[in-house]
């Protein structure tokens, strides 16, 4: 099982929740989670024995955010697409995807967030604030980087399966 499809089934992302995901509000907001998971480490000492209900809070956040808003009305934009997207990815080797959208760009992008992510955590517990901001930047940099090259796939690849047609609306 490929990550994605793992990561799909911990987020309980089954047909209907994926497109309650694809609803913009909750991409948008799903760029919280970070900075709402790293404050509460780097102000652990002012916020004393209650930093981790906030930490609790932001884990809870993370896991609600995909499922909690409605189907959006219309996918026939930026956010949805993105979402849209990783579901084709996911399904990639099952595709004959162009040989463009086999490029290494989206792992590097995905490494990129993922040091991000590690740094801010990293900067978060020794207290390095400006570290902290700047790593959440990357993060953010390179995941709206993946996001934009999945809605690219999305509406090359769109398609490819029957399914896939049926999301856009």
């Amino acid at each position: 099982m490929s990550l994605e499809k793992t990561l799909a089934k911990i987020f309980n992302l089954n047909e209907q929740n994926w497109l309650k995901h694809s609803n913009p509000v909750s991409v948008y907001t799903r760029y919280l989670v970070l900075p709402f998971l790293s404050a509460p480490i780097y102000f652990r000492y002012e916020l004393g024995n209650i930093w981790w209900v906030f930490f609790v809070l932001a884990i809870l956040w993370m896991f609600i955010n995909p499922v909690l808003f409605p189907k959006p009305k219309s996918t026939k934009n930026w956010a949805s697409r993105c979402v849209l997207g990783e579901r084709v990815y996911a399904k990639r080797k099952e595709l004959n995807l162009p040989e463009h959208h086999q490029s290494p760009i989206f792992v590097l992008s995905n490494l990129l967030a993922f040091i991000g992510f590690v740094l801010t955590f990293y900067a978060a517990y020794y207290d390095e604030g400006k570290l902290m901001i700047l790593s959440i930047l990357l993060a953010s940099l390179a995941k709206t980087w993946f996001l934009d090259r999945m809605v690219w796939l999305y509406l090359e690849c769109k398609h490819l399966d029957p399914e896939f047609e049926s999301w856009d609306y």
